[in-house]
């Protein structure tokens, strides 16, 4: 399934005719996914790490639609307190965030010795930094803005999962 894309807030109303009351998808998505936040369908979870809280939201708003479970969090140390490394899934991560990076990260995540595939996602890329990137085991490295396709396409691939065949018509 193939979604709209709307570069920002706010996005489509949807309005429930049981109670004649319209709620902004954008309020309600902005409010329900602070950071931390989740999408909980059955399965791996998609685990989003970006400072930028913009690109979270629609991120999820993005991977929502595939039925990904989906956590959001606004750093990597916010991540690495609330992440079971029990529970299978895959990272997309931000290089550049306050604190620890998104390459730091991806290195913690080597020395606890716990296998989660990472996509490294940018807006200001550079071939040495993706370099380092795939040397160090990430999946991807892929520049902002994001081709949704391409993103959906490396999730599938690191959960496992046969990706959906996609429809001719889009929205």
């Amino acid at each position: 399934m193939v979604f709209p894309k709307f570069p920002g807030y706010p996005v489509p109303f949807i309005v429930a005719v049981g109670n004649f009351s319209t709620i902004s998808l954008g309020e309600s998505l902005g409010k329900l996914l602070e950071s931390g936040s989740s999408v909980s369908p059955a399965g791996p979870t998609v685990y989003i790490v970006d400072d930028d809280s913009a690109v979270r939201h629609s991120l999820e708003w993005l991977l929502a639609g595939d039925d990904f479970a989906i956590r959001t969090f606004a750093s990597a140390h916010e991540f690495l307190e609330a992440f079971e490394p029990s529970h299978p899934g895959c990272l997309v991560v931000d290089v550049r965030m306050p604190g620890m990076t998104g390459l730091e990260l991806q290195r913690e995540l080597a020395a606890r010795s716990i296998d989660l595939p990472v996509i490294i996602i940018t807006g200001h890329s550079d071939r040495q930094m993706a370099l380092k990137a795939k040397h160090a085991g990430a999946m991807d490295f892929l520049e902002k803005p994001l081709d949704d396709r391409v993103l959906v396409k490396l999730i599938h691939k690191a959960l496992g999962r046969e990706e959906p065949a996609t429809s001719e018509t889009e929205f």
